[in-house]
Order: C-alpha cells, then sequence, then structure tokens
C-alpha cells in the first residue's frame, strides 16, 4: 500500500482516532470522495486484519499532530524529513517507498537508507507500538505472528518499489547502480548486506545469468588461444631470442576479464559480505592461474606468469580466497624472478672476469712486446701501429674494476713503457698517448690519477724550453753524453777517477720511476 493511497491520509486521520471519530471523518469525505474509494477506506479502517496493514504502511510511532507535517516535508524536502529523529525504522521505510516514486537523483542512497531502515525494525518493538495505539483508540489488540506476516509483505512492497526504479534504467545504468548499491551496503563487501539487497541481487542474477556465462566463455576462449600460444610459440613471439622472454598480448585476455568482472562484481561483493566466494569467479580465476603457471613451467616465461598474476589480484580482488591465493603466487613468482636477476648479475660477473682477465693478458703481452721491439732498435714506423693497438686495448679496460690488483700492475707496466718512450727515445707523442689512457682508465682513483697526471704533466715542463722530435734521441742529451765522455777520459787520465752516470727523468716521487729498476724487481 502506498503512503498516498494510505486511509488514514486519505481521511487526514491517524491510527489514535477511534471509530466514533473516524465515522465522522468518513460521512465529511462522503462528498468529495468516490464512493468505491470511500467503501474501500471504510473496509481498510474497520476490517482487523485489514486495519492492521493500513497501520504498517503508515507512520507506526509518530504523534498524530507531526504526522502532517511528515507529509507535508515529503514533497518539499525528503532529506530533511529523512533524518528525523522521531521516527521509527518502518516508518522511515514507508517515507523512502514513496521518495522513489518521485525521486531522479540520489536513487542509491535513498535505497541504501531504505534497506538499512528495513534491517532495524524489531517486530517485538512494532508490536509494542501498535497495540499501544490500538489501545488508546479502543481497537484490539494484535498478535505478533500478524506482525511478522504484514512485515514480510512490507518487505515485498520495498522491493518491487526499488525494482520499478531499476525497470526505468539501460542495462548498463542498472549495472552500475547495483555495484554502488552494493558496495555502499556491504561497505565494500566488509559488512554483513540487507537482506533486501539479497533479495534484489538475487533476482538480478537470474536475469543476467546468460550474458554472464556468455561472458565468461570469452575468457576462457582467451585463454585457450593464449595456452596455443604458449605451447607453439611462433619464431616472432620471442625477443633477442632469448629463452624466457616473449612478447605475447595480453589485451585481449585482460578485455574480456574485466568486461566479465564488471558484470559479477555486485555478486562478488555480496558472496565476500556473507563470508563467501563467488563461485564462477573461481573457475574463471583457477583458468587463468593454470595459465600462468604453464606459462612458467612450460618456457619459462616468467614475466608473462606475473602479469597474469597481476591481473588476477586486480579484477578478483573481491574474491577472499582467490585474491589471497594471487597475492601468494605473487611473492613466488617475486622471489623466482629476484633468484633469477641474481644469476644473471652472478653470469654476468663472471663473464666480465673472465673478458678482463683475457683483456689484461693481451695488453700485458703487447706492452712487453713493444718493451722487446724497443731494446732490439726496431724503426718507429714499425713500432708505433704497436703501441696505437695497445691504445685500443688500453680504451676497453676503462670500465674495468680500479682497486683489482692484476688492473693496478698491468698499468704500472704501461707506465714504465710510457715513461721509457720518452725517456730513452723521445718518442713524446705515443708516451702522452699512453699516460693520457692510462689517466681516464683511472679518472678520480687515488693515488694512480695523481701520478699520470704528474707524469703527464712533467713531460710538458719539460718540453717547455725545446721539444725534441719525435723518433730522433734529444740534441741536448746527445752532447752531454759526448761531453761526459770527454771528461771522463780526462779524469781517467789525470786522476784515475770512476765516471759519473746521467740520471734520467725523475718518475716525480714514485719508486716506480726508474723503468729497469721496476723491470727487474717485477
Amino acid at each position: 500500500m502506498e503512503l498516498y493511497k494510505n486511509p488514514f491520509y486519505l481521511l487526514n486521520s491517524s491510527p489514535y482516532d477511534d471509530s466514533a471519530k473516524l465515522f465522522e471523518q468518513i460521512e465529511e469525505m462522503a462528498r468529495s470522495i468516490n464512493y468505491l474509494v470511500l467503501d474501500q477506506i471504510r473496509q481498510d479502517l474497520f476490517n482487523s486484519g485489514q486495519r492492521l496493514a493500513a497501520e504498517i504502511s503508515w507512520l507506526p510511532g509518530l504523534a498524530p499532530e507531526k504526522q502532517n507535517h511528515i507529509i507535508g516535508l515529503l514533497k518539499t524536502d525528503p532529506d530533511s524529513c529523512l533524518v528525523n529523529d522521531e521516527l521509527s525504522p518502518l516508518a522511515r521505510a514507508n517515507l523512502l517507498a514513496s521518495v522513489l516514486a518521485q525521486a531522479k537523483e540520489r536513487l542509491p542512497d535513498y535505497c541504501l537508507i531504505l534497506f538499512r531502515s528495513c534491517n532495524e525494525i524489531k517486530p517485538d518493538e512494532l508490536l509494542k507500538t501498535i497495540n499501544e495505539t490500538r489501545e488508546k483508540s479502543g481497537w484490539p489488540q494484535v498478535v505478533l505472528s500478524q506482525i511478522q506476516d504484514n512485515l514480510n509483505e512490507r518487505r515485498d512492497y520495498f522491493l518491487a518499489a526499488v525494482r520499478n526504479q531499476l525497470a526505468k534504467l539501460k542495462p548498463a545504468q542498472k549495472l552500475e547502480f547495483l555495484t554502488l548499491l552494493t558496495k555502499k551496503s556491504t561497505q565494500s563487501g566488509t559488512q554483513p548486506p540487507p537482506s533486501l539487497l539479497t533479495a534484489l541481487l538475487e533476482s538480478y542474477e537470474q536475469e543476467v545469468k546468460n550474458t554472464l556465462h556468455l561472458k565468461a566463455q570469452t575468457v576462457f576462449d582467451e585463454v585457450l588461444r593464449l595456452h596455443s600460444r604458449i605451447d607453439f610459440p611462433p619464431p616472432d613471439d620471442f625477443r633477442d631470442n632469448a629463452p624466457g622472454k616473449t612478447d605475447i598480448n595480453l589485451e585481449g585476455l585482460s578485455s574480456s576479464l574485466k568486461d566479465w568482472d564488471r558484470l559479477a562484481q555486485p555478486f562478488q561483493l555480496l558472496t565476500k559480505s556473507l563470508g563467501a566466494n563467488h563461485h564462477q569467479s573461481q573457475t574463471v580465476a583457477l583458468k587463468i592461474r593454470e595459465l600462468a603457471f604453464s606459462a612458467y613451467n612450460t618456457r619459462g616465461f616468467l614475466a608473462l606468469a606475473q602479469d597474469l598474476t597481476d591481473l588476477m589480484r586486480e579484477v578478483f580482488a573481491e574474491v577472499v580466497d582467490v585474491a589471497e591465493q594471487a597475492e601468494k603466487d605473487k611473492l613466488l613468482l617475486d622471489r623466482l624472478a629476484q633468484e633469477k636477476e641474481v644469476r644473471e648479475i652472478t653470469e654476468q660477473a663472471r663473464e666480465m672476469s673472465d673478458y678482463l682477465n683475457q683483456l689484461l693478458s693481451v695488453v700485458l703481452f703487447k706492452t712487453r712486446e713493444i718493451s722487446s721491439k724497443l731494446d732490439k732498435k726496431m724503426p718507429v714506423a714499425e713500432i708505433g701501429p704497436h703501441i696505437d693497438e695497445l691504445g685500443g686495448l688500453l680504451k676497453a679496460v676503462t670500465t674495468a674494476d680500479k682497486l683489482n690488483p692484476a688492473v693496478q700492475k698491468v698499468a704500472l707496466l704501461v707506465r714504465n713503457l710510457a715513461l721509457s718512450l720518452y725517456n730513452r727515445y723521445g718518442l713524446t707523442k705515443y708516451a702522452s698517448s699512453l699516460l693520457a689512457s692510462l689517466g681516464r682508465i683511472f679518472e678520480h682513483a687515488e693515488p694512480y690519477a695523481s701520478l699520470f697526471s704528474s707524469d703527464l704533466t712533467s713531460i710538458s715542463r719539460s718540453l717547455s724550453g725545446s721539444s725534441p722530435q719525435n723518433g730522433q734521441p734529444r740534441k741536448s742529451l746527445k752532447y752531454i753524453v759526448i761531453f761526459l765522455i770527454l771528461l771522463a777520459l780526462v779524469i781517467f787520465f789525470l786522476a784515475f777517477l770512476k765516471p759519473a752516470r746521467s740520471a734520467e727523468l725523475s718518475d716525480c716521487g714514485t719508486e716506480q720511476g726508474n723503468f729497469a729498476a721496476f723491470l727487474t724487481r717485477s
């Protein structure tokens, strides 16, 4: 029974009026109300069973003088009307059923209040309220079973009122409405659902059952397609021919899965709020989980398995056991990925170590080969390409570990070669080039960076006065040697003294400055 068709509303009376007053009101309304309507009002109010239905569909518990005020507010300001603290849960639910019929906005909010109000109705309290009212108006008392029967009928009426509003919506709007209503009513599945919501979704599930099944089948078809790609991948599915890496596209599966999930969302939330799991969600999730582990176990596609697991975690967040299992799978796959990364880094380090050892061996061999050619006084034209080759090898050492003892020892050997090229043979260009390469290798790595920089500076300073020609001994050194030889002869004959020996270019204070001495120690 609608609020505006209730006999108490039509007669402008209340359940507190006795039979005499009701007769008076009926007589007064006889001139303005249709005879059939008036006869129905008379039956509704004076028949004990029908009167209870009218009382329950009215505003039980509200004082007579406030009933007209509330009804007036219902048309002008329904929100302020609904928050009235004097309203009993049933009275508020009756008002909301009328609001739904005329509301165009905030439907989920009004339905939510209606559902919660229905849940708050307590039959024993309602029995007490109605019997107290009947005692004052002189009507017979009712029993609890009568209250419960009428409440069940009233709940059916409320449910019909919500369904009438849903019937006005397009399918996409209806789905959005129910998803939002379920999320708010259950606080995202964390609170038990109102009984009216459960009944509403049960009927809606029957309505979309076939559509839900077809969308799930689309997901299964995508899973089968991906299984075939994993079991028999075409060559272009692989990146860089590397095992465990693939370009299998998940967009089709993701799209079909999310399309299915949008329709299943309210049912997932409802079952979660009831402490259960949505069975179809479990079936779909199991197919995707099998695909993820098949990708890893069959082909080692770890990244693909991780992507599928992340997709499950996103889609099945409302399905408790699936979400928990997906989280465990993620942790397992992350651990496998970390172990794989450690293995790859270890392998790369081993490969780098082998490569560096081979490279240092070549540098050492080339350094000794050049020193041997210098000792044999081979022409510069023949030695030069070997020095250039050594410079190219040094560029490859730039990324090596500067703290590696082997790298440091080879660098010092190359330095001694560079000093020898300058001191003994005047090959300034080659000496400077090798020292510059060493400086780049040990840039910001002390004390070697300062050592090689000092060597270059010393060569530059010694050349500031007179620069020797590359490939020829310095003239000044030549004249000094001749002079020393003559002086030695004179002293030999005159004083029988031992000849003195000229010092060569200092190594700037390092014990490796003397190339011959260093080679002897090495």
